[in-house]
């Protein structure tokens, strides 16, 4: 199950349920009215977040899913599975319209670019790609000393912040994928955001920690 809580009071303000295995990655719309889970289940689930309401079951999965994104407008989604493949979905529909393959580890991360235009993945094969997400072409590639678990966009999209496994910070440059600089961290990092989008009629922000999800008040 998924739950929601409101950071300022610690109230528990929603309940998910649906899922029969455990939530491996959630994802949000930009402007937060969706929620997207995948789950060891080997299903996608796409939610309202504002009334919990269940739109969509996706059950399209040949094993289990490892991670997710929502495209900014709500209306596509891609997920990640064991089998090495990544799939781009209709939010919609259910529908599925591209699978995308050609990778020698397990897909572990993938996103929508800012724009919705293109999709990022990283893999275990410490491969790093761009994708054309309307035609399924490979933008560009490259192979990092280490694999990416995620990433944070930056620059209105043109710099990509990239959270390696061995938890180090790598500043990118979309268009290339060129590393620009490395940092080196000491914690631990799990996913990282920034300006967190807010609940559609503006009264509460949404955060991520740790594939969780909570609101709080503004």
């Amino acid at each position: 199950m998924l739950r929601i809580w409101d950071k300022n009071t610690g109230a528990l303000t929603k309940t998910l349920t649906g899922h029969t295995l455990g939530v491996s990655s959630i994802s949000l719309s930009a402007d937060g009215s969706r929620l997207l889970s995948g789950s060891y289940d080997k299903t996608l689930r796409l939610w309202d977040a504002q009334t919990g309401r269940l739109l969509k079951t996706i059950s399209g999965q040949s094993t289990r899913v490892l991670s997710v994104a929502l495209s900014p407008d709500g209306h596509q989604l891609a997920s990640t599975e064991w089998d090495n493949t990544f799939k781009l979905w209709d939010a919609d529909t259910g529908t599925l319209l591209k699978t995308f393959t050609g990778y020698d580890g397990k897909v572990i991360a993938v996103a929508f670019t800012p724009d919705g235009k293109q999709l990022l993945s990283g893999s275990r094969d410490h491969t790093l790609r761009l994708w054309d997400a309307q035609t399924g072409n490979v933008i560009t590639s490259v192979v990092s000393e280490l694999p990416a678990k995620s990433w944070l966009f930056l620059d209105g999209g043109h710099q990509v912040l990239v959270i390696t496994e061995a938890n180090t910070l790598e500043l990118r440059e979309i268009s290339t994928l060129n590393l620009v600089k490395e940092y080196e961290n000491t914690g631990f990092f799990t996913d990282m955001t920034y300006q967190p989008p807010l609940t559609p009629d503006g009264r509460y922000e949404i955060y991520m920690y740790y594939r969780s999800a909570f609101l709080r008040k503004r």
